[in-house]
């Protein structure tokens, strides 16, 4: 194995043998095989690794550079919701009765403020589109409600907010009134929330979105906690997951005939191309729609 090699034997078949390894079963804690994703940054790491070797005189060559990244050899399948769907997820997000015990937890302050904590936040997230890391990066400051809109610049990652990676995901998005007005009531609601449990809670980060004491949401545990409850009791799909909404955003606004550069700006892609080959194939009656739109135009009545 390679533990027992020495860096400088170490061949590029080894390297990528250890790769397929993981992609076939690398998962530690149980069983079963890490993504492409994730095998990728492994060879990335290693990569850098080796490099900084060869800069220090170590290697006299960069193996990992012979090797070749895995490529996904399926695309999984993009799951959105319908509009009953998405009813379905608010109505249960803002009731809170996807926790077992609900009648129990409402003498909960803590218990009752994640309820409207997260409901609030799947609210935005539908209205807006955020990835997951924006939508609870956003704080206070970065919500115009003048002008009806937010400012995203953070994304929260492990608990720390970091800047984007990329400038065009840096932006400035229009909100609907209604969902506004929700924001300003949970403002609202988070204060009088701090006052009621006093040095229990600290928001120093002044986020939008935080844990019973103040801290960043930590994804892990909303989805085992909140998310995976939310999507039982609201009947969601199969494989739905918290960044699903982002794809239900995108497909409504285009069935709803939304400008594809307007709807590519507001979801931070690379380009106008990446959204229409992400979810062109999702919309297949607009075809058919495109033909009526032409009938109108080309009939005497």
């Amino acid at each position: 194995t390679m533990r027992r090699k020495k860096i400088k034997d170490i061949s590029p078949a080894m390297i990528q043998g250890m790769l397929s390894d993981l992609l076939a079963h690398g998962r530690i804690k149980k069983e079963g095989s890490l993504s492409v994703t994730t095998v990728r940054s492994v060879r990335t790491t290693l990569a850098t690794a080796f490099e900084a070797a060869l800069d220090n005189g170590f290697l006299v060559k960069n193996v990992v550079k012979k090797t070749k990244p895995p490529v996904a050899t399926t695309k999984r399948e993009i799951v959105y919701l319908t509009h009953d769907e998405i009813k379905r997820l608010l109505k249960v997000a803002d009731s809170g009765q996807y926790y077992d015990n609900y009648p129990d937890i409402l003498d909960d302050a803590g218990c009752v403020y994640l309820i409207r904590c997260y409901a609030t936040a799947v609210r935005l997230t539908l209205a807006t589109g955020l990835r997951w890391g924006e939508t609870f990066g956003l704080c206070w400051k970065d919500v115009d409600f003048g002008a009806g809109s937010i400012y995203i610049h953070n994304n929260l990652q492990d608990g720390q907010l970091k800047q984007p990676k990329t400038s065009y995901s840096i932006r400035k998005i229009s909100v609907d009134k209604a969902t506004m007005r929700r924001l300003k009531e949970w403002q609202k609601q988070q204060s009088e929330y701090a006052k009621a449990v006093g040095d229990i809670y600290s928001n120093t980060l002044g986020l939008l979105f935080t844990s019973i004491n103040g801290r960043p949401v930590r994804y892990d545990n909303f989805r085992c906690r909140q998310w995976n409850n939310m999507m039982r009791a609201a009947s969601l799909p199969e494989g739905c997951t918290y960044h699903s909404l982002r794809h239900t955003v995108a497909t409504q606004l285009l069935r709803k005939g939304i400008n594809i550069k307007v709807i590519s700006q507001r979801l931070a892609h690379s380009s106008v191309a990446f959204t229409l080959k992400t979810y062109a194939h999702c919309m297949p009656d607009m075809d058919r729609t495109a033909a009526e739109a032409m009938a109108g135009l080309l009939t005497d009545e």
